[in-house]
């Protein structure tokens, strides 16, 4: 049991961005696995579908803002090719919400992705709305672009990271402590085995971070990074790998592609982690 301030932050986006929004979730949990303990801080993600509830007091975007977002204490825009659905007042509901938090003189974030998509997907209005408003954020600060969603989960986590060590109001604390940085530190690694390591340490190195489970007349069989990491295919030795990929997985340093069970790929922690095994 411990103390702990904590700090909302906002997630801002048009419809079309359900990954990166689950993406910013799942990086917001893995902060405050590392570092909420010894930091006693607590970062809470918020968004419209996990923290709104029906009510008939205003506009629907006027009750959005005070049922969730008056409270927050630091916004995270994302933008693709949408800019979202008029609200009266702004040119979308998420342009309001970006607005409505600077104007009370809280910090945010824009992102602008630059992932492809088919072209006859695109509604032209909308994206020409978005290029208009993108224009503009250029001209008021300093925004962001990624092309991928490991590159999108990257500057999310170093944003955080560099808002953290510079002590930023959505902090809101004086780190004074000799380290500063909120990297993965040696106690923040969990139990892994020597096992558990190697695995982690191969798939990291993988040129496309995936290790491949197979299973074929001759017995199960687990490779990256170019090696057959199991010995031999007999039960025991193919065991002893399971438990190893098992356990990385109930860590979420690896995590599955797919349903089928055969492909696995290391995590934004898990590259974190491995890091730190290599240069403890």
């Amino acid at each position: 049991m411990y103390k702990a301030n904590v700090y909302k932050i906002f997630l801002a986006s048009p419809s079309d961005l359900f990954e990166e929004r689950k993406c910013v979730q799942q990086i917001i949990s893995e902060w405050n696995n590392l570092h909420s303990t010894s930091k006693n801080i607590i970062l809470q993600a918020i968004g419209w579908e996990t923290h709104s509830y029906p009510s008939m007091e205003g506009r629907p975007q006027e009750v959005l803002n005070k049922q969730i977002l008056q409270d927050c204490d630091f916004l995270i825009g994302v933008f693709w090719c949408r800019i979202g659905t008029p609200t009266g007042g702004y040119g979308s509901g998420t342009i309001e919400e970006i607005e409505e938090h600077i104007n009370n003189e809280k910090p945010a974030m824009l992102c602008f992705s630059k992932k492809q998509i088919n072209p006859e997907l695109i509604d032209q209005a909308q994206y020409n709305e978005l290029k208009e408003f993108k224009k503009k954020s250029l001209e008021r600060g300093l925004v962001v672009e990624y092309s991928t969603i490991d590159e999108f989960k990257k500057l999310i986590y170093d944003s955080l990271v560099h808002r953290a060590n510079a002590g930023d109001p959505f902090i809101g604390f004086n780190n004074n402590q000799e380290d500063s940085e909120l990297y993965i530190r040696t106690e923040n690694i969990p139990q892994l085995n020597k096992d558990e390591k190697y695995l982690l340490l191969e798939a990291s190195l993988d040129q496309t971070g995936e290790i491949m489970k197979t299973t074929d007349s001759d017995g199960i069989s687990f490779d990256t990074n170019g090696k057959h990491i199991n010995k031999d295919s007999s039960p025991q030795e193919s065991a002893r790998w399971e438990w190893a990929l098992k356990t990385l997985i109930d860590n979420e340093l690896v995590e599955e592609q797919g349903y089928e069970g055969f492909l696995f790929k290391v995590t934004h922690n898990g590259y974190k982690i491995a890091e730190r095994i290599k240069n403890p």
